[in-house]
Formats: structure tokens, sequence, C-alpha cells
């Protein structure tokens, strides 16, 4: 990782980690809800 960023580019991967997690957590759930 580039420790030179902006702000605006950091703020910006944070939130695509943010959403790839969230979408992540969802398809484990739904998984686990098909499983059960």
């Amino acid at each position: 990782m580039a420790i030179a960023r902006s702000n605006d580019e950091h703020r910006g991967t944070q939130t695509e980690m943010e959403a790839m997690s969230s979408s992540f957590e969802w398809k484990c759930e739904r998984l686990a809800n098909e499983e059960m």
C-alpha cells in the first residue's frame, strides 16, 4: 500500500473495503441460512 496518499483517496478505499466486507458478510449469512 502506498503511504503517500491523499485523504480523498484513502476515504474512497476505506468505503470500498467496507462495502466489500459488508457484502461478504451478507453472502456468508445467506449460505449459513441455506444450509440450515
